[in-house]
């Protein structure tokens, strides 16, 4: 288990990071500016913190408090840095055995055997002898990989691991990845701004911002129920409606511009600011003839179809309900199957569990 502590002063945050990680891949994800990469680089031993701890299972590689803090190539740690920071003037061979030549000291020919066979594991037993101009983005990708993976390391940490690649290319690597993840079962962490890459690779994402872990959790906590309003927008929960809370008769309301919404089971205090968050994918538009007896359980909107985005895989509509807009995720099936042309009214359903409350961060009654 990976158990990092850390806390550095930096130029325009105060970094602190904190977090336990076992065979999983976490996502630091977040914007440019967040502290995303400098707690990589801290981890691999790169950067030091101005204090904590960090741990890999039993071996102590940072303690502020003992002075302990271990030189890179004494912490089993894989670090592929963004561009790849492959050197220009080696052959793809040379560049896997370079950290098993400098920094573990192995013979040549020890070092250029265990490079051969990683670069044959990834597909690039042709390009040995290949200076990495001459290979491709996704190939210098995989050779980087096999450099950090040459030592045997116990945590696996990428920036920005394919932020250079087109698309095609970055969805089969994404998948190579994730595979050699769950071959070696050692701890990896990722830097993205990317949510859909933080969705589909990672099982845990730590939201960072302002240099601070905001949230962190499962991949499906995270986007189903983030902490506030600024990880809400973050992570595209899209519908994120102001409201103020009523306690009236042992029953909970939030009143919004769009609607007041019945919040059973909520525990707000009188008056205080909330915001509603909804995903689009949970908002259903109902069709014409469908029984409101079967919707009794969901809380029923009228409005207007203003558009319809169509963005292959999904179609986003927008309706105009009242004082705003919600916007409702549909499979391009589902867009077919209903009237959803512009102009159209239309009523939308959404259950009152799918309706995520946290408070404000604007509150001042808390």
């Amino acid at each position: 288990m990976l158990s990092v502590a850390i806390e550095k002063r930096l130029a325009t945050v105060d970094l602190a990071v904190d977090f336990d990680l076992t065979g999983e891949v976490l996502a630091l994800f977040g914007p440019s500016g967040a502290g995303k990469s400098m707690s990589l680089k801290m981890i691999a031993g790169i950067e030091t913190p101005d204090r904590g701890l960090i741990r890999s299972g039993e071996r102590v590689l940072f303690d502020s408090a003992t002075g302990i803090d271990l030189p890179p190539q004494r912490r089993r740690v894989g670090y592929v840095p963004q561009q790849y920071a492959l050197f220009p003037h080696l052959t793809a061979l040379e560049n896997v055995a370079f950290p098993l030549r400098k920094g573990l000291r192995w013979p040549a020919s020890r070092a250029n055997e265990r490079a051969r066979e990683l670069l044959a594991s990834f597909g690039l037993g042709d390009k040995l002898d290949v200076h990495p101009g001459g290979l491709s983005g996704g190939q210098q990708q995989r050779v980087a990989l096999a450099r950090a993976l040459s030592s045997d390391p116990e945590i696996l940490l990428l920036d920005e691991p394919f932020a250079a690649l087109d698309g095609p290319i970055r969805a089969e690597l994404r998948a190579e990845l994730r595979a050699l993840q769950q071959r070696l079962r050692i701890p990896a962490i990722f830097v993205t701004h990317d949510l859909e890459e933080a969705a589909t690779l990672a099982t845990r994402i730590a939201v960072m911002l302002d240099g601070q872990v905001r949230q962190i959790g499962s991949t499906r906590a995270v986007l189903d129920r983030p902490v506030d309003r600024q990880v809400a927008e973050l992570v595209q929960a899209r519908n994120i409606i102001s409201g103020t809370i009523e306690q009236a008769g042992g029953t909970t309301r939030a009143h919004t511009a769009l609607a007041t919404f019945d919040l059973e089971k909520r525990a707000f205090p009188h008056g205080s600011a909330v915001d509603l968050i909804i995903r689009p994918e949970v908002i259903r538009i109902v069709r014409e003839n469908r029984p409101l007896d079967r919707l009794r359980d969901q809380i029923l909107l009228d409005g207007t179809i203003s558009q319809v985005v169509d963005h292959g895989t999904r179609v986003v509509v927008h309706v105009l309900v009242h004082g705003g807009s919600l916007e409702v995720g549909l499979s391009p099936s589902a867009a077919t199957r209903l009237n959803i042309d512009p102009g159209t009214a239309t009523r939308v359903a959404v259950a009152q569990d799918d309706i995520h409350v946290v408070p404000s961060l604007q509150d001042t009654t808390r």
